[in-house]
């Protein structure tokens, strides 16, 4: 049976209604990349509607976890005496709260896909987003170009003074020339001004990786401002900033190459790497292999074999799942 086209929802709505709508739509599934470019024209055309999405999205958010807890708390407790047979079928509380749950876990799942077996809410919302294994050249402004590496998601905005760029989630490589167009870069709480310089920020759950590849530029963050000269690299999160260190170049940029370089990480943070980069997922059970240091290099043709790779150098054993999920045990 064939799914109706979705029909955006009327500008004579309410606009929390509206948003309420393309939340439910780009959670469901269903959503096409034609959706998502409808979505993008209705959020930018006026800044109450990303206002009225952002506060959709983040009360979703909020219930989740809470209803959840309330709902395994429920069904912990000592069920019901069954109903009498004349009063009919009344559902209990129990079940009336795990399927409330399951529906907000069904969208939480949708926003954040803890397997990463699907593009997130924030990629599928943002204005530029790569794919899986994808990789994607941007010209933003005269001088100004950004290359996209694998599920990454980013938004741009024009302030004038300087072109705005959201690093939602992923990485990117941003070159300011000298005398272009510079940027300010947004992740995780932190702005990072980028004029005639290139940098890597790489934005991957609540960590944020910066290095200074070319020239010089300024991190500034809630425990204060911090600059970066070439070869330089820091990392943080939104409540605090490591200390400076020199960078590797190779495993910095070898992406750009077609190449994941390791020198000397943990085989289970190899593992997570490479998970950004092939369809599927694998899953590492062992924690003893996972201490394991890893000196190679990958290349991302290959990357689907990777499994066969980390079985034959390492001994794990593989278990198979469906949707292209591989046990290493």
């Amino acid at each position: 049976m064939m799914t109706a086209a979705f029909r955006p929802p009327s500008g004579k709505l309410p606009v929390g209604e509206q948003a309420s709508a393309w939340f439910t739509h780009l959670t469901s599934g269903r959503a096409t990349t034609e959706d998502a470019a409808q979505f993008r024209q209705w959020r930018d055309a006026d800044p109450a509607h990303q206002q009225a999405f952002a506060e959709c999205s983040k009360t979703w958010q909020d219930l989740a976890a809470p209803l959840n807890e309330f709902a395994a708390a429920a069904a912990r407790a000592p069920a019901p005496a069954a109903p009498r047979a004349s009063r009919g079928f009344m559902p209990g509380r129990r079940a009336w709260l795990a399927g409330a749950a399951a529906s907000v876990a069904g969208v939480w799942l949708a926003v954040e896909s803890p397997l990463g077996l699907w593009p997130s809410l924030d990629s599928l919302a943002a204005d530029h987003h790569t794919g899986t294994g994808e990789q994607k050249h941007l010209v933003l402004a005269d001088g100004l170009t950004v290359e996209m590496n694998t599920r990454t998601a980013l938004n741009v905005r024009d302030t004038h003074a300087a072109l705005h760029i959201e690093l939602a989630q992923g990485e990117a490589e941003i070159l300011s020339r000298r005398g272009g167009q510079r940027a300010e870069v947004q992740a995780a709480g932190g702005r990072i001004l980028v004029d005639g310089a290139c940098v890597n920020v790489r934005h991957v759950g609540s960590q944020v990786q910066l290095s200074c590849l070319e020239g010089e530029v300024q991190l500034s963050h809630g425990t204060g401002v911090y600059t970066l000269a070439a070869d330089q690299q820091l990392g943080y999160d939104a409540a605090s900033v490591a200390p400076l260190r020199s960078l590797d170049r190779q495993v910095v940029s070898s992406w750009r190459e077609g190449w994941l370089v390791f020198r000397g990480a943990p085989l289970a943070q190899v593992v997570e790497e490479i998970n950004r980069y092939r369809p599927g997922r694998l899953v590492l059970l062992n924690a003893q292999l996972g201490r394991r240091p890893v000196q190679t290099r990958f290349a991302l043709a290959q990357l689907a074999d990777a499994d066969i790779l980390i079985r034959d150098a390492y001994g794990a054993k593989l278990t198979r799942l469906p949707s292209g999920v591989v046990v290493l045990s």
